[in-house]
């Protein structure tokens, strides 16, 4: 990667004490504001590189640890781009409300917050 080109050029994750890159969540977040921003490539760590892969219009490189950092940033090492990730279909739900004898208000409680498609974490339930 010639220097002029970290002009347009953004990188993402966390640095352990080891040099490792560790992924970090929200990265298809980061590659959409890149992508926005104007950034045309995108360095992540490796296992996040198929998730930021899912924006079209920035190239996605997934880099193990700083040295092979380094020696991207040197010409010297070039990953191959990752594969979008895929979305995972979600299992089936086998639990119904119906099977819940009593619990009255509990149940609406959490009818009404589903149909605001609203979650129940910190609730006094």
């Amino acid at each position: 990667m010639p220097p002029e080109s970290l002009a347009r050029c953004a990188l993402c994750g966390e640095l352990s004490l080891g040099g490792a890159l560790r992924p970090v969540r929200g990265t298809l977040a980061v590659a959409l504001g890149a992508r926005a921003a104007g950034v045309e490539r995108l360095i992540v760590p490796v296992e996040n590189a198929g998730e930021a892969a899912l924006v079209e219009g920035v190239e996605v490189l997934g880099v193990p640890d700083l040295g092979s950092l380094v020696a991207l940033l040197r010409g010297e090492w070039r990953r191959p781009p990752p594969a979008p990730a895929r979305p995972v279909d979600p299992e089936p739900i086998e639990e119904d409300l119906g099977d819940v004898r009593g619990q009255a208000d509990a149940k609406r409680a959490l009818e009404i917050a589903a149909a605001g498609a609203h979650n129940l974490r910190g609730s006094p339930l």
